[in-house]
Formats: structure tokens, C-alpha cells, sequence
């Protein structure tokens, strides 16, 4: 049994550890549900110095995403 509690705080405390994630640059593709039915949409993720940003992509157009 204590072999089983030292396992299960051990793993707890590994799990915290305090690395940083980082976002995947480049183009995805998203999908919203409306009113059953979907409705696909490109954007992109770019990171400019330290921070990213969001552009909504239409064709030959690109949106920053600044607000939500």
C-alpha cells in the first residue's frame, strides 16, 4: 500500500512540472456547428517576437484576430 501512495505522489508531482508549451505555427483549419450544419474556416497562427497572433484567412484576404 505505501509503495502504491509514494507511486500515485510521485506521478502528482512529476505532472507539475513548469515547462512551457508552445503553440504550432502555420495553417489550420477550424469548423464551427451552426445550426447543424458545419462551416469550415482556415486561420493561421504566427509568432512574432515573443508573442503569437491569429489571422482569419478568405481567399487572398488575412484578418488579424485581435478581438474575441
Amino acid at each position: 500500500m505505501r509503495v502504491f501512495v509514494a507511486f500515485i505522489v510521485g506521478l502528482v508531482l512529476f505532472s507539475c512540472s513548469s515547462q512551457k508549451t508552445e503553440l504550432k505555427t502555420g495553417v489550420w483549419r477550424g469548423v464551427i456547428e451552426l445550426q447543424g450544419q458545419q462551416l469550415p474556416f482556415n486561420f493561421e497562427i504566427a509568432k512574432e517576437g515573443q508573442e503569437y497572433k491569429a489571422y482569419l484567412k478568405n481567399a487572398g484576404e488575412k484578418l488579424l484576430l485581435d478581438e474575441v
